[in-house]
């Protein structure tokens, strides 16, 4: 009898180690659950960050595009205003000449442009 009762008593402080494991796991498992749920608000808030920056990516190349047509125009009116300039202070010479020179002087005036070329003066 004493050794069922030695059984019995070694059963139950496994039974009673037992459940206190199983406290802590239930514990530690709702610490997990608890991080988790503040996971995902913190991944939602991100994830609508990530939204407004890229509205505000696509504003800016927008912009940046707009600009871009800007300068190519503005570029193109200097060019016009330089033609128009050279015509009128050489009256006596032929349209295409002045066209032809005009290039050749917007090009050494511009060395950085794609179109710049050596010119022997």
């Amino acid at each position: 009898m004493e050794n069922t009762q030695s059984t019995i008593d070694s059963l139950r402080e496994l039974n009673s180690r037992l459940v206190s494991q199983i406290d802590k796991l239930r514990y530690k498992f709702a610490e997990v659950e608890a991080e988790n749920i503040k996971l995902k608000a913190e991944n939602e808030k991100v994830k609508a960050k990530n939204t407004d920056i890229k509205a505000d990516n696509m504003k800016l190349k927008q912009a940046l595009e707009e600009h871009e047509i800007r300068i190519t125009n503005l570029e193109q009116k200097d060019k016009v205003k330089a033609i128009t300039n050279v015509s009128q202070s050489s009256n006596d010479t032929p349209i295409s000449d002045i066209s032809d020179n005009a290039s050749a002087r917007m090009c050494r005036l511009m060395p950085n442009s794609d179109v710049y070329q050596e010119t022997k003066t």
